[in-house]
């Protein structure tokens, strides 16, 4: 990942990237899918970065309504329709924060659906301003850069995920010497495979895809310190296995 000095972005820089094991897929009822981060996450790192929540940074609610959506139709069979209105409840937030002895604020809003129809029927949901709370706070944590890995969209690549799980788990191991062994003893094998694939491809298009993945993967896992210097002699290593076979599959 490429740093930058910037001064601006020092809290972002700090943030930005998020622990996958923080982090849950879900598809929602209108079939969108994403990554969803906890709550209860987001709120420990503003406590490292900022202080004591309530001391050093907190939330107001600035105000809260009920917005009244398209209208919804349910049919109990004998009975006639029952009619109503789909309901969204919003909560808009203050959040705030101290640094360098200056109080920083910004708003956002948080929405949930109040009155909703899925398979069962008319819903009702019963705790909203807990909900759009929650929904708020996460989008003022990422103005100022928290789990913007998530919200650029970085999460959809699977080898920018298995990165961040390399990382987190150097990171947060109780022996981190023999955690770091077992990540490079990983690394190799992964080589090792890769290249056996390469030497087995039957057509260009297969080698291309082949060594493709294998080369993004070392992009990659180059890019964490301790594995550097495996992925920088395994990315030369497919690059000749990839040249030779590639000269194997070219028409004389």
């Amino acid at each position: 990942m490429i740093m930058n000095d910037n001064i601006n972005l020092a809290i972002w820089r700090q943030v930005e990237s998020t622990d996958p094991s923080a982090t849950k897929q879900y598809i929602s009822v209108g079939g969108f899918s994403g990554t969803a981060v906890n709550a209860t996450y987001l709120n420990r790192r503003a406590t490292e970065i900022f202080g004591p929540m309530g001391i050093n940074w907190g939330a107001e609610i600035v105000s809260e309504y009920i917005t009244e959506g398209a209208p919804m139709s349910h049919t109990v069979k004998g009975n006639p329709p029952i009619l109503c209105n789909e309901k969204i409840h919003t909560l808009r937030l203050k959040l705030w924060y101290m640094l360098d002895g200056n109080r920083g604020e910004l708003e956002q809003f948080g929405h949930t659906d109040l009155v909703f129809k899925n398979k069962w029927g008319f819903q009702t949901e019963h705790e909203p301003s807990k909900k759009s709370y929650t929904d708020a706070l996460k989008k003022c944590l990422s103005m100022l850069g928290f789990a913007a890995d998530i919200f650029l969209g970085e999460f959809d690549d699977a080898e920018y995920r298995e990165q961040l799980q390399t990382e987190f788990d150097i990171q947060k191991a109780e022996d981190r010497e023999q955690m770091v062994d077992t990540k490079k003893t990983d690394l190799i094998d992964y080589v090792s495979r890769h290249k056996d694939s390469i030497s087995r491809a039957v057509s260009m298009s297969e080698l291309n895809g082949i060594a493709k993945t294998a080369l993004r993967h070392l992009e990659r896992q180059g890019s964490i310190k301790e594995l550097s210097r495996i992925a920088k002699n395994a990315t030369i290593a497919i690059n000749s296995e990839y040249e030779n076979k590639k000269i194997e599959l070219t028409p004389k």
